[in-house]
C-alpha cells in the first residue's frame, strides 16, 4: 500500500509533468517496486505513440529534466521533485500491455 507522503508527492509530480505534456499523455500510474530506493518514485506515463514524447524531450530538458534512457519501447526522464527523485517512464498505449512493470523499471539498469 502506498503511504500518504508518497501518494502526495506522486500526485504533485504527476500533475507537474501533465502541465507540460498533457496533450500527449493518456494516463499516469504510480509504479511500486521492491527494488526502489526510499527517495525514488516511478511514474508510468502512457502516450498515444512513442514519437509524441520524443517531440517533448528538448522542452523537458530545458525545464530541468534529465534524459535517462531512450529505446524503441520506452523513454525515461528523471527530475528532482522536493526531496525525491522522480523517474517518468513514457510508453505508448500499444507497448504498455507488452511490457511488465519489472521490465520498465529494469530498463534503467
Amino acid at each position: 500500500m502506498i503511504n500518504k507522503t508518497i501518494k502526495n508527492i506522486y500526485t504533485e509530480a504527476a500533475l507537474s509533468i501533465l502541465e507540460m505534456v498533457r496533450m500527449i499523455v493518456l494516463e499516469v500510474h504510480y509504479i511500486q517496486s521492491e527494488i526502489m530506493k526510499d527517495d525514488t518514485i516511478n511514474i508510468l506515463c502512457v502516450t498515444k505513440k512513442n514519437e509524441d514524447i520524443r517531440d517533448y524531450i528538448e522542452i523537458l530538458v530545458a525545464e530541468g529534466f534529465r534524459l535517462n534512457n531512450i529505446s524503441k519501447d520506452v523513454v525515461i526522464m528523471t527530475n528532482n521533485f522536493k526531496d525525491y527523485i522522480i523517474n517518468y517512464y513514457f510508453v505508448n498505449e500499444n507497448e504498455r500491455e507488452m511490457l511488465s512493470l519489472q521490465q520498465l523499471v529494469g530498463v534503467k539498469g
